[in-house]
């Protein structure tokens, strides 16, 4: 019984290996076009991707230049094992964290079955990385280090980890609120410092295929076709 969690590790291994493989993820095909748009300097927001609107910051589209650059399949799969092991490390730092002596394979063993988990790695998401990434900053945060770079670039990617901000306001952490303030706004430029941003009056109106990313869009999505 004691060997289950190994065992079960190198399942999950071998299957996220497979699928990554041979299954062409959405989000991730859309993230790698992304990159791809802004190395051949193409407006993000004015032609559809896989069929789909680009609806992430330019940043992020910038940070997927160098893997837009591999075949797909070998981009695919270098992502999903990059978010593998940043899950790994998210959970020891969880265990730390929260000071508990637990089998980190066990944890990561079960963690990979939660829903929230598993879906990421089936759409190729990017939401492990920002896990990772806003544990860092709690971790330095415990630490008594300076923290809020990590909060800010996750929240210069996605909207979504700007919560934390909230949090480090709360908790009245000054200086890490002014980190991650300035880690945001600096994260939509190129490494040449070329912003990346689309033409305000080129932007596509949201189409049923993107309504769901839209303020109103759950309660537009039931009624489109």
């Amino acid at each position: 019984m004691k060997r289950w969690p190994t065992y079960l590790l190198g399942i999950e291994f071998l299957a996220i290996v497979t699928f990554s493989l041979a299954y062409d993820s959405l989000d991730f095909r859309i993230y790698w076009l992304g990159g791809q748009a802004v190395t051949d300097g193409t407006r993000l927001y004015e032609e559809q991707l896989a069929a789909h609107w680009f609806t992430n910051t330019p940043f992020m589209a910038a940070l997927f230049t160098p893997l837009s650059v591999l075949p797909l399949t070998l981009a695919r799969l270098l992502w999903q094992l990059a978010s593998l092991a940043a899950f790994v490390w998210a959970c020891s730092t969880t265990l730390e964290l929260a000071g508990r002596n637990v089998s980190l394979k066990a944890v990561v063993a079960g963690g990979l079955l939660l829903g929230p988990i598993w879906h990421s790695f089936f759409q190729g998401q990017i939401n492990i990385l920002l896990l990772a990434l806003v544990l860092a900053d709690m971790l330095r945060v415990a630490q008594g280090r300076p923290a809020g770079i990590g909060i800010g670039i996750a929240a210069a990617i996605k909207l979504t980890p700007g919560i934390f901000i909230v949090l480090l306001l709360v908790t009245r952490r000054t200086k890490e609120i002014r980190v991650a303030s300035a880690a945001d706004p600096r994260s939509q430029l190129l490494p040449d410092g070329r912003p990346v941003l689309p033409d305000p009056h080129g932007h596509p109106p949201p189409t049923p295929a993107t309504a769901h990313h839209q303020p109103r869009g759950p309660r537009r999505r039931p009624f489109s076709r």
